[in-house]
């Protein structure tokens, strides 16, 4: 999984490290395979492309890793949207498959509209399968520019709930 924009907290990419942690938990319980359950933990990676926002998030990881470091592998890595993604460190070396993409208040500009979609877009181009969660709040600047360039993309298929 990868969250976008994570900020210095990175609330939402440790919760839902928490919660794959919980989960592979109860499944290494029910299926009693201890060393098996723990060969392929999931993978969280917290972006964002502040330097010091990025050394708050690692002060943060060290801090809360405790709650999941067992099952779920967790990792910080700078993403600025506006880059080549193709090519970019995330996905050299990377065994497992992203599939999950989240992300809270990542659009606020029609800028950052343009960047995050074509992040987006990349993603799913490399990753077809890729599934995205966004919240947002709907009516900042941007949000409707967002939304129609994800549109605009072939085979995509964006629901937006209030």
């Amino acid at each position: 999984a990868l969250e976008l924009g994570s900020g210095a907290v990175g609330l939402s990419g440790f919760a839902l490290a928490s919660l794959l942690h919980h989960r592979k938990t109860i499944e290494m319980n029910q299926q009693q395979q201890h060393d098996n359950a723990n060969a392929n933990p999931h993978q969280v990676i917290l972006t964002d492309n502040d330097f010091d926002i990025l050394t708050q998030l690692e002060l943060n990881l060290e801090q809360n890793s405790a709650h999941f470091q067992r099952n779920v592998t967790v990792k910080v890595q700078r993403l600025d949207w506006g880059e080549d993604l193709i090519n970019h460190s995330i996905f050299q070396g990377n065994q497992e498959k992203i599939n999950l993409v989240i992300g809270s208040e990542l659009v606020y500009s029609n800028d950052t509209a343009t960047a995050c979609a074509s992040c987006v877009k990349t993603l799913l181009e490399r990753y077809p399968e890729l599934v995205v969660f966004i919240v947002q709040i709907t009516d900042r600047p941007g949000w409707d520019l967002f939304l129609s360039q994800l549109r605009q993309q072939d085979g995509m298929d964006v629901v937006e709930r209030q």
